[in-house]
């Protein structure tokens, strides 16, 4: 990068010196910098204190910026101090006396600043200064305030409304909350940038932008917060071509960090790179994430080293903050590549400190010095839970035996491996995918801890170890320790204690919990000495590292050392790398084992896999909860109704962050399209609380809700079915779960099974392509890698189906907020050879001026899809019919897939009535040519080809003969919403003529209904005019003005035949009124807007359709002028 190097340790103000250059360079002065520092700007006590200094430029000379100040502001008491962080900058101009300066004050504006900033310039001797002067309130170009009320520099972006607006938290990185989501300090982009800033010094940078249409799959094709192309991100433009290159993003200051602190944020990385496919190669882009306050500038986060298409969530937890800090997104484009990320609904979570004020505090609570409250098993454990660090005051915490591992291993004892346990800093590992970004103790990169690498290629993953002393046999010691567990999802780590005669296993963590240090407590009763032994197993690409093992008062060293052996070194596994252990003895490859088929003899490849009853154990689900609440093993001691025996259900968790509980299965599959989990589960909670599985992909990092359900103010619980659909790389299954325990809510899952998952079972329905989806999809599966998916659906706005009209058709709503895709896909599981050509029919609806394309595709086993149909655009709000010719396939076992690939967010997609018959599919009796072609085809380049001649510019006739007009048809429907559904009672074609024309419309319903008028069209926007003239509501037999009275109910049968006679009849009634009935119907029609018919319904007048509007006159009123 080029430019000043310490941008991101500069907290805030490199780029200002760059502005500031420039503009200084337009009047003929050169500068560099001399050094920075920090002002603090007290204006209710009308003070300023000059501090610190810069991590990159040094320390200025604060006693000539105070000198300056007082000139500046002589009523006020100014101070300087040599410590602390700066983000002013001084500079230094040369040699510029040829060009006319004569000293004096240099006005100099350097954009928005949150404190102040002050400009050192020298000309031989001469120093002069310019004052950025104090902002104390800001209003924004978007309207949004900043600090309504005054308060003080201290109280902004600290995470707390200290205005009634709660202003003070405006333009902080975050607003004071986003509308769209419903979430407090909250950036989703849409009423601005939040003050996050573009600091870089190339052009590749940051910009504030939506979706374009215009160039839909080269980047996000939506925004995250609305989830169409309306919404607004920042991202990056202008990539160097064929160069390394960063782009940065920095935040406004905030002001401290609670240790709860949490920041989410959601990213679309995108980009293509020579050579190689997409984002999938070793060499691609990489988005980082971090964090600058005093001397230190520390990852948070990292993408992972794989990647896909669409928006991905990053969590990252910055730990306590002490003071001023700022966030700094940058990314890293490799060479011959071309990079672009976007950024969407950052959101800050659980960051402000405890509050003041003295709180009433629980039985196993104590109070901090600031009035909060905190438990006392969290006093005196290396954290500021407090905020204040009176929980960690160090002499009533003296008593504790704390290894923070800085200089050595204190009393604890490694084993001698390989693999060890080794002592070493970030500074020295570096920016490794999956190594610590800083150690637990100082939060520093310079801090010490213990950590055990990934075993390398050539060999199986082996334990390290760590002992204690010997302790005495004890009832109440107990030990506190940080963990880190990253980069794999088959690293571990767990805490035993060993006596002379056994080794017993009290905690284990098992999985990738992100790039954070979590708190864990156990707590030790045994009956004779002992010592601790941490164990742990880094997994292929992963690291487990330790820091700050605290022993409590209670844990008493052992005089003598008592024959206590520890186990031997893991690490003697018979199986090679790859390889995993069956219970038999031997070893299978790893990808072998929860595949969903057994491959040991004894199965013990399967047994836990995540099917089990947790009578036996967890059956291979594992905790990686980081917060209050974890997931564990419990047991009922009451007959329950949804959950037997053993289950597993939430618990209080050890750790220190704010948020649900996840427990996951090991790596799975791969899986077969009708793959699905089966689970019983129980849930006593509010509304607040929440249950929910998802679907991960280790791989990409990608994760997919499956199924969910909400408190509802009491218990409930049901056994649901999951599905899980067809995964070509293993993927994790995962529960997540929130509840507050402490108010008696509780969650529990139990007897979990997975049901016909493996890549070789065939489901019973598997070969049944013909279905009208009334009962279910039949042999169709939603292919669960697409960015949105197909419903089962009835109605749901799309319309009524095509089979019955009421009843049940496949449809995809890209308007859909979770619709954040391109392409949904409807596939057949694995087909047997064809050995003859068969034809396949469907009703399908393609409705709404972006829905895009809708493909048939089929796919022999080992080669590429090609296309047997396909259709693109609106079709109207009507179902067509469609064929295409599955060909023989030899002996070749092949998938059908339905596919839509959308334009945009405005339409709808209707599948229905699919039939398979024998044979190759025949010419149609008929063809208008106006959906589709049909199903002829050319039999060479440019002969035949079906067109419209809308425009006027294409060769051949001026109009159709089906509708005599150049533009495609549409339609005017009547149709009835009512309980029962929707149904059309009347339809009329588009292209009439000019003039007026009447119609009566039978109504009839058996319960309460609405009138629905719809125009359809083939072509958006709509050409020409279509509008509805004095509707009148005459009460005949069947009609009935009050919802009071009584209607008898009718069988399904008579009310089917009732439809098909009304729509005769109205036929019939059309050609009478033609004829003259027209004049009648106007004149009662004038005569049923009278005032004074109060009890007819009325009608309304003068409805026009034009283009996307409805325009609906205003209704006269009595007295107004005609």
């Amino acid at each position: 990068m080029g430019g000043p190097r310490p941008l991101p340790g500069e907290g805030g103000r490199a780029d200002l010196f760059e502005r500031t250059a420039e503009e200084l360079a337009r009047h003929g002065l050169s500068c560099e910098c001399l050094g920075g520092g920090r002002l603090s700007h007290r204006p209710e006590e009308r003070k300023i204190h000059v501090y610190g200094y810069s991590v990159g430029f040094g320390r200025a000379d604060h006693a000539v910026t105070t000198e300056k100040l007082k000139a500046e502001y002589p009523d006020y008491e100014i101070t300087w101090a040599d410590e602390g962080q700066s983000s002013v900058l001084s500079m230094v101009r040369r040699g510029a006396e040829e060009e006319g300066f004569s000293g004096g004050k240099l006005k100099v504006s350097l954009g928005h600043l949150a404190g102040s900033s002050l400009l050192q310039c020298q000309r031989a001797g001469w120093v002069f200064s310019s004052l950025i002067s104090f902002i104390a309130k800001t209003v924004l170009p978007c309207g949004s305030v900043i600090n309504s009320c005054s308060s003080a520099a201290e109280q902004l972006c600290n995470f707390v409304c200290d205005c009634s607006d709660c202003s003070d938290e405006n333009q902080c990185g975050y607003l004071r909350g986003s509308a769209v989501l419903g979430t407090p300090f909250t950036c989703d982009f849409e009423d601005g940038d939040c003050g996050w800033q573009d600091v870089g010094t190339s052009t590749y940078r940051w910009v504030r932008g939506r979706a374009s249409l215009a160039m839909w799959g080269t980047g996000p094709h939506s925004d995250h917060t609305v989830g169409t192309d309306l919404g607004w991100f920042l991202v990056t433009v202008s990539p160097p071509a064929k160069t390394v290159a960063k782009a940065w993003l920095r935040s406004p200051e905030m002001r401290e960090a609670a240790v709860t602190c949490e920041i989410r944020a959601w990213y679309h990385l995108s980009g293509s790179c020579e050579g190689t496919q997409g984002l999938n190669e070793t060499e691609q882009p990489v988005l980082r994430l971090d964090v600058a306050y005093g001397d230190e500038v520390v990852g948070l986060w990292q993408s992972p080293q794989r990647s896909s298409k669409g928006w991905h969530q990053l969590v990252a937890y910055p730990g306590r903050i002490a003071g001023p800090f700022q966030l700094f997104f940058s990314l890293t484009q490799p060479p011959a590549c071309g990079a672009e990320v976007a950024l969407d609904d950052i959101i800050f979570r659980n960051c402000a400190l405890p509050g003041t004020g003295q709180q009433d505090c629980g039985a196993q609570e104590s109070r901090c010095r600031r009035g909060s409250c905190v438990a006392r098993t969290r006093f005196c454990d290396g954290t500021d839970d407090c905020g204040d660090g009176s929980d960690e005051d160090t002499t009533q915490c003296k008593s504790f035996t704390n290894c923070s591992f800085e200089h050595d291993l204190c009393s604890w004892e490694a084993g001698a491996g390989p693999p060890s346990w080794d002592r070493n800093t970030n500074l020295n590992l570096g920016t490794l995918y999956g190594f610590p970004t800083r150690d637990h103790s100082t939060n520093s990169r310079a801090g010490f801890f213990l950590y055990v690498g990934s075993a390398p290629s050539t060999g199986a993953s082996s334990t390290a170890q760590l002992s204690s002393p010997f302790f005495q046999a004890t009832s109440s010691c107990s030990l506190v320790l940080y963990y880190h567990l990253h980069g794999s999802a088959n690293s571990s780590l767990s805490i035993s204690y060993v006596t002379k005669s056994t080794k017993q296993l009290v905690r284990e963590r098992t999985g990738d919990l992100g790039s954070c240090w979590v708190r864990e407590r156990v707590d030790f009763n045994v009956t004779e000495a002992f010592k601790v032994l941490i164990e742990g197993v880094a997994g292929s690409g992963g690291t487990v590292a330790i820091d700050d093992l605290i022993l409590s008062p209670d844990c008493v060293k052992e005089q003598g050392k008592p024959p206590v052996t520890l186990p031997s070194q893991a690490g003697a596994s018979p199986c090679a790398a790859g390889e995993v252990a069956c219970d038999s003895g031997g070893c299978i490859a790893a990808e072998l084992a929860c595949d969903f088929s057994d491959t040991c003899t004894d199965g013990s490849d399967e047994k836990r896999c995540g099917a089990t009853t947790f009578e036996s154990g967890a059956g291979g689900w594992h905790d990686v909860s980081v917060g209050h609440l974890r997931w564990g093993l419990q047991r009922h001691t009451e007959p329950d109704t949804f959950l037997t025996g053993s289950f597993l259900g939430l618990q209080e968790g050890e750790g220190q962050m704010v948020g649900a509980a996840k427990a996951r299965t090991p790596l799975l599959g791969p899986s077969g399209p009708t793959c699905t989990m089966e689970m019983s589960y129980r849930i006593h909670s509010d509304p607040q609380g929440f249950l929910a599985v998802s679907i991960l992909d280790y791989t990409t990092g990608t994760t997919q809700l499956a199924w969910h359900t909400q408190g509802r103010g009491g218990t409930a619980g049901e056994r649901v079915r999951v599905p899980l659909g067809e995964r070509s790389r293993p993927f994790q299954v995962e529960l997540l779960a929130l509840v507050d325990l402490q108010g008696s809510e509780s969650v529990g899952i139990d007897d979990v099974t997975f049901k016909q998952c493996h890549l070789d079972v065939v489901s019973p329905t598997a070969a049944e392509l013909t279905c009208n989806f009334e009962r279910d999809m039949c042999g169709w599966y939603q292919d669960q890698s697409s960015d949105f998916k197909w419903v089962h659906s009835m109605g749901q706005g799309q319309g009524s189906d095509h089979t019955t009209g009421s009843g049940y058709f496949l449809s995809v709503d890209p308007s859909g907020l979770w619709s954040r895709g391109q392409r949904a896909r409807l596939v057949t599981s694995r087909q047997d050879p064809a050995a003859a050509p068969r034809c396949l029919s469907f009703w399908y609806l393609l409705a709404g001026p972006q829905i895009g394309t809708l493909n048939l595709k089929l796919q022999p086993e080992g080669q590429e899809e090609t296309v047997l149909w396909t259709c693109r655009g609106s079709q109207g709000s009507l179902w067509h019919r469609a064929w295409a010719t599955l060909p023989a396939t030899g002996q070749k076992p092949y998938r059908v897939a339905f596919e839509v690939l959308r334009d945009g967010f405005l339409g709808d997609v209707g599948l229905d009535d699919l039939a398979l018959t024998a044979g190759p599919c025949g010419a149609e009796p008929s063809c208008s040519f106006e959906a589709e072609g049909c199903g002829l085809a050319a039999s060479g380049q440019g002969t035949w080809q079906r067109q419209s001649n809308g425009t006027g510019t294409t060769a051949g006739p001026a109009a159709d003969h089906t509708t005599g007009t150049a533009a495609a048809s549409g339609e005017l429907r009547v149709m009835l919403h009512s309980t029962a559904g929707q149904r059309t009672v009347w339809s009329v074609e588009g292209h009439h003529s000019r003039g007026w024309q009447g119609s009566v419309v039978p109504v009839q319903s058996p319960s309460e209904f609405q009138i629905i008028f719809e125009i359809s069209t083939r072509r958006w926007p709509l050409e020409g005019t279509v509008a509805l003239d004095d509707i009148v509501y005459s009460a005949g037999v069947g009609c009935h003005s009050s919802p009071e009275e009584p209607v008898e109910e009718k069988p399904s049968g008579s009310f089917v035949a009732e439809v098909v006679l009304g729509l005769l009849l109205a036929l019939l009634i059309v050609a009478l009124v033609a004829t003259g009935g027209w004049y009648w119907l106007k004149q009662r029609g004038l005569a049923s807007r009278t005032p004074v018919e109060s009890d007819t319904p009325q009608g309304f007048d003068n409805i026009t359709f034009r283009d996307d509007k409805v325009i609906i006159s205003p209704v006269p009123r009595e007295g107004d002028e005609a």
